[in-house]
């Protein structure tokens, strides 16, 4: 455990909050793995949770890596597309009858925790320094 609190003293708010999405897709993950019906809810999901949570765990490894992007823009684009599978999961899900059973609870806790990746991930996007535009040409 000293190494889990060490890595989480090292995560910024934004990133705190997105990490807090990816243990509630996880929470989601395991009650659809226990529901009837749910087997594999938001799978995907849970993936770019953990995809998510490595990423930021590297990121603060004493190991430098060149990343092909900013750290910022790889969790944002994983963290959107995990939210557009979760909600396009839960639309599927409220069709159906049984959606309001523990895998329908599933379903939207998954999509909760996904929305949470998503927002933190956009709003530590907005707070990362942006380059500045060349000077014009001096006239």
């Amino acid at each position: 455990m000293p190494m889990v609190q060490e890595f989480w003293k090292k995560l910024n708010t934004n990133e705190k909050m997105v990490m807090y999405g990816a243990i509630i897709v996880a929470v989601a993950f395991l009650l659809g793995v226990v529901s009837p019906y749910g087997f594999g809810t938001g799978s995907t999901d849970v993936v770019a949770a953990i995809v998510i949570a490595v990423l930021y765990y590297l990121k603060y490894s004493p190991n430098k890596i060149n990343w092909p992007a900013p750290i910022q823009t790889i969790v944002l684009v994983i963290a959107g597309i995990a939210a557009v599978f979760a909600l396009l999961a839960a639309l599927t899900a409220l069709s159906f009858l049984f959606a309001f059973g523990l895998d329908g609870i599933a379903v939207i806790v998954n999509a909760v925790g996904c929305a949470v990746m998503a927002w933190f991930a956009y709003k530590e996007y907005q707070a990362m320094p942006k380059a500045t535009p060349p000077a014009p040409p001096a006239s």
